[in-house]
């Protein structure tokens, strides 16, 4: 969706890689790093084998022995230093769960969808196409591992890598000394993207001393945003200057591996630590672009002990949303980039352009096309996925959902209710998010807008009513199960992953269950719901999204209704 989850947006690609890029350099590394939800960190090898969805589960295999892949929060496949631009913008095939996949052209006929991907040829049903995207969210601008202190960077005070003390090797940057400084000026600056890093807290306080993150946005002389996860306070804290009018909340400090991610852009600020908001800023005034990141200590007493250890730093530009755009749930609409919709019947689409029927224009180039949206199937085919289930990042920026059947050291063996069994190589996988080991239906892949006025970053953004129906056919197996789904709020793009409407409840098989932001546990965008046994029933169940106040409708747009049946109850939350 083109308004949200700009979260993690990857790297380049399989048969597409010399069309797409230009440069992609990999370090030597191990074939994966996990994190676990404590924050440690291993590094080793995916294994798996079977090629069954219900074979031995997959484990990391590390120097500190095997772990189920399952309990990881994330798994990053060869991981290291990589910079990649893209030469033009491809197509995002989008089937309405999680992403979709790139290509560099495709063709549409009567009844099937046909293009190229990093997982080889495609063909689709047109009947499960939601729309076809003709622009990227983004690039890596930066990925750094910190292996060495590269020409870009400017350094003070001794600042160089050496191998970590906590976790599994390698290198990271260390701050100890006082007054050490290590930063970054951008030659393109960058008006909308993130940034993240990990970080090392052992926790302990040292007086008078402090390690920040400064960055700058425009031609300021001076950051106007510095955070500072130590060591003279208990608190994570975040200030800023006028110009950002940023909210905050302290976090107390924790021992461990931390992530923190600054998203930003012309329509606000959200600053995460381990997915807890730390701080945001609402759009009000228009925001310069990223200008310069620096890291770095401030001077005070020489104490050998305090030390802070930084790596895995990336990057990413996100290019801009759309504006102005109205769509037809009955009739295909071809958007351009200049905001203009053309609405019809869809005769054809082949490498060059796109042909439609009805329209005051009937032939669109795909240079000229921004996104091209087919009309609602009458009604949309559930998607199954059974067995050790994740959000998969290929290094093109394709994501999808899939089955994990068979990995080792040089290829994975993935399987998708559209895609079917798919072999890649290691070096086009990016990171695998362990979802659930089980069961799980896509039973509502469309978007659904909730409220009463016309929201142009959604994408249905005439409203489809005050509450949304659904149904969903349940199996009464042994497991937890659980309603997942995303949403996108009005106002609101950048914290939208991370706050959920407030004046909306859940009411499954007529039963209310409560509020939504009471309910759900967010990550990444999605929210996930524990459903309780005694409302569902063995056939087909009926839910409803609506106000808890009649009245107060906020705008918000929901979509990918999923129900997730986990088989065993040690499986990832």
């Amino acid at each position: 969706m083109l308004s949200r989850f700009a979260s993690m947006i990857t790297l380049a690609v399989l048969c597409l890689a010399t069309a797409l890029t230009d440069d992609l350099r990999a370090e030597p590394s191990p074939a994966a790093e996990g994190r676990l939800p404590s924050g440690e960190m291993r590094r080793g090898t995916v294994r798996k084998s079977g090629l069954s969805t219900d074979g031995k589960p997959a484990s990391l295999d590390s120097a500190r022995g095997t772990d189920p892949l399952s309990s990881f929060r994330q798994v990053t496949l060869l991981p290291g230093a990589r910079s990649v631009r893209l030469r033009s913008q491809p197509l995002l095939v989008d089937w309405g769960d999680a992403g979709g996949l790139l290509t560099r052209s495709l063709a549409i006929d009567n009844a099937l969808v046909r293009f190229q991907s990093t997982l080889g040829p495609v063909e689709l049903p047109k009947r499960t196409l939601r729309s076809v995207l003709t622009y990227f969210k983004g690039e890596v601008t930066l990925e750094d591992p910190f292996s060495t202190i590269g020409p870009s960077w400017n350094r003070k005070g001794g600042v160089d890598v050496r191998t970590q003390r906590y976790g599994t090797p390698p290198s990271a940057l260390p701050l100890t000394v006082p007054g050490q400084r290590l930063w970054r000026e951008f030659d393109e600056p960058i008006a909308r993207g993130s940034i993240r890093f990990l970080f090392f807290d052992d926790s302990r306080r040292f007086r008078h001393r402090r390690w920040y993150v400064a960055v700058t946005f425009g031609s300021s002389p001076r950051p106007q945003l510095r955070i500072e996860p130590g060591w003279d306070r208990d608190f994570y804290t975040v200030s800023a200057g006028p110009l950002l009018e940023l909210e905050t909340q302290a976090i107390p400090r924790t021992v461990g591996w931390k992530e923190i991610v600054i998203d930003f852009g012309s329509d606000g600020m959200v600053i995460t630590l381990d997915d807890q908001l730390l701080a945001w800023r609402h759009r009000s005034k228009e925001l310069p672009p990223l200008s310069r990141l620096e890291f770095g200590t401030d001077d005070g007493p020489d104490d050998e002990d305090a030390e802070a250890w930084i790596d895995d730093l990336r990057i990413i530009t996100k290019w801009p949303e759309r504006t102005t755009l109205l769509s037809d749930p009955h009739r295909t609409m071809v958007a351009t980039g200049t905001g203009d919709a053309w609405f019809g019947t869809l005769e054809s689409a082949d490498e060059e352009a796109v042909t439609l029927a009805g329209a005051e224009r009937k032939r669109f180039d795909w240079n000229d096309i921004s996104r091209l949206v087919l009309p609602d199937s009458a009604e949309p085919t559930p998607l199954v996925w059974e067995g050790e289930i994740g959000l998969l990042r290929l290094r093109d920026g394709s994501r999808l959902i899939a089955t994990l059947l068979d990995a080792d050291e040089s290829s994975w063996t993935i399987d998708h209710p559209l895609l079917g069994r798919r072999t890649v190589a290691l070096e086009h996988l990016d990171s695998w998010k362990p979802l659930l080991v089980g069961r799980r239906t896509l039973f509502y892949p469309r978007s659904f807008h909730l409220g009463e006025k016309v929201v142009t970053s959604f994408d249905r953004p005439v409203p489809d009513g005050s509450r949304l129906r659904a149904s969903f056919q349940h199996e009464a197996k042994p497991g937890t199960a659980w309603l997942t789904f995303r949403w996108n709020l009005k106002d609101s793009p950048l914290s939208a992953p991370r706050m959920l409407p407030g004046n909306f409840g859940l009411w499954v098989n007529g039963q209310s269950l409560g509020k939504l932001s009471s309910l759900a546990r967010v990550d990444d965008g999605l929210a996930r719901i524990a459903l309780p046994e005694q409302v569902l029933h063995a056939g087909i169940n009926s839910l409803e999204f609506m106000p808890l106040v009649a009245g107060d409708l906020e705008e918000v747009e929901f979509s990918g209704l999923a129900l997730e049946l986990e088989s065993r109850e040690d499986a990832t939350p």
